[in-house]
């Protein structure tokens, strides 16, 4: 089942398995309580997860009454709380993301609202990565900023606590590394973050990785700052930078130019754009 996880990041794949009408089978392993909890039925939610990225596979089960039903059995009131976060996480895709995704987007956020929002960054990460995010968060909080992160893995009401992090947050940093990749619960969020237009700032966790699937194009086009290859306390001043920097055309692009032509008063937005750069490497170079 392990290695399903990881063969179901890659959309081809996913389409093969629903052509080969495999989810008949996943459905009996995850609901049927003769199959062993742990062993069968908690593996078989989480390649349904994963599947869920699939439009298709997400109409299937989502019109499955029977499906959603013990989803929300399993969401608050399983005794295993693996199998409780994956069934919430389901029912989030299924059922409240699109909801969600459609709320007032925070990209109109202005200089003025960055003061009212509860977190300045939100850190979505890996638990395979977590020392090196824990050093990042406790320096972010050192530096006086404000950070959202999951130490313990939340159960119940996980997703929904996710999103409330990255709609309150003014950053969401992706810290990317294989494992992430392979997380259908990184990839919920940061679809989700993706979805909401927040300002995403992808940091690179593990050596020479460079993100590919889902990931890389998630991200295409923005600045990577690489920790492995920099070392902490640069990688760490290129990140403030980039905050700044977001900060700075934020700014510049909410300010108006307020000119008079004819005696009549109009306004123009300036928007300055900047070239994309890698700041992964001792010296930037356009992307």
């Amino acid at each position: 089942m392990n290695f399903c996880l990881v063969l179901i990041q890659h959309d081809q794949i996913k389409e093969e398995l629903i052509k080969q009408e495999i989810l008949p089978l996943l459905l009996r392993c995850a609901t049927e309580s003769k199959f062993d909890p742990i062993k069968a039925r908690l593996p078989a939610l989480e390649i349904l997860l994963g599947l869920t990225f699939n439009a298709e596979a997400a109409r299937q089960l989502k019109h499955n009454s029977q499906f959603i039903s013990n989803l929300k059995t399993l969401s608050t009131s399983s005794t295993e709380q693996r199998l409780q976060r994956v069934a919430e996480g389901i029912l989030w895709k299924l059922e409240k993301e699109a909801t969600a995704v459609a709320k007032p987007n925070i990209s109109s956020m202005t200089t003025t609202d960055i003061g009212t929002k509860t977190y300045h960054v939100m850190l979505s990460y890996s638990h395979s990565d977590k020392d090196l995010c824990y050093r990042i968060h406790d320096r972010l909080v050192q530096d006086q900023f404000r950070v959202w992160i999951d130490r313990d893995e939340m159960h119940g009401q996980t997703m929904v606590a996710m999103a409330n992090a990255i709609e309150n947050s003014e950053f969401v940093f992706i810290c990317m590394s294989e494992a992430y990749k392979q997380s259908a619960f990184c990839q919920s969020e940061a679809h989700y973050a993706f979805e909401r237009r927040c300002r995403l700032i992808p940091l690179i966790m593990k050596s020479n990785y460079r993100p590919d699937g889902w990931l890389g194009i998630l991200v295409s086009g923005k600045i990577y700052v690489d920790f492995p290859k920099l070392g902490f306390d640069i990688a760490y001043e290129k990140l403030k930078n980039e905050i700044n920097r977001h900060r700075t055309n934020r700014t510049q692009a909410a300010s108006p130019n307020k000119m008079i032509q004819h005696g009549m008063s109009f306004t123009t937005e300036i928007v300055k754009t900047s070239p994309t750069f890698i700041l992964d490497v001792g010296k930037p170079t356009i992307r």
